[in-house]
């Protein structure tokens, strides 16, 4: 049900933001990235100007500024730009971010991520990429073909079919 978006498992999401737990803050925000309605951005400024919580930790800030940059909220889609750009910790969840938005900025910062040292932001990167369905991608992932980590690399092998659409529709 999560991948549909949906008004009653949006509100439920936006209750469980307010739970104690680190870790259900941190997946309900994610899901809310993905599954947010609309009309729910109010509602969902309030509850993050209300719980400082939210804002204490990093993975689950960046996820509640992406479904605020998803719902139309273009503040927040510049605050993502801005840090998918800087060198922090968090940037790559902002470059990931941009690109679930659609974002086409996204495809530089996530080209960056490639080269990455933990295996798992490359990954990420190159779901990212794939979402995009970008060209300026496509060096960055051939290279991670041969990658020192098995699921790079087949991460990258899977997105063989949109490379090569991506490649013929730049022939003249």
């Amino acid at each position: 049900r999560l991948g549909v978006p949906s008004p009653e498992v949006a509100r439920r999401l936006l209750h469980l933001l307010s739970e104690e737990s680190l870790s259900v803050r941190r997946a309900a925000a994610a899901a809310l990235a993905t599954v947010a309605e609309p009309g729910q951005l109010p509602g969902l400024r309030t509850l993050i100007r209300s719980e400082p919580r939210l804002t204490e930790d990093a993975p689950t800030w960046v996820s509640l500024i992406t479904a605020r940059a998803r719902l139309g909220d273009e503040a927040a889609r510049e605050a993502l730009w801005r840090l998918a750009r800087e060198d922090q910790a968090e940037s790559w969840r902002a470059a990931v971010g941009l690109a679930q938005i659609g974002d086409p900025r996204a495809v530089e910062p996530n080209v960056r991520l490639l080269r990455a040292r933990e295996w798992s932001v490359k990954l990420q990167a190159i779901h990212a990429l794939a979402t995009l369905r970008s060209a300026a991608g496509i060096p960055g992932l051939r290279e991670r073909l041969r990658d020192r980590t098995p699921a790079v690399r087949e991460a990258a092998a899977r997105t063989r079919s949109w490379r090569s659409d991506a490649v013929a529709s730049m022939s003249p």
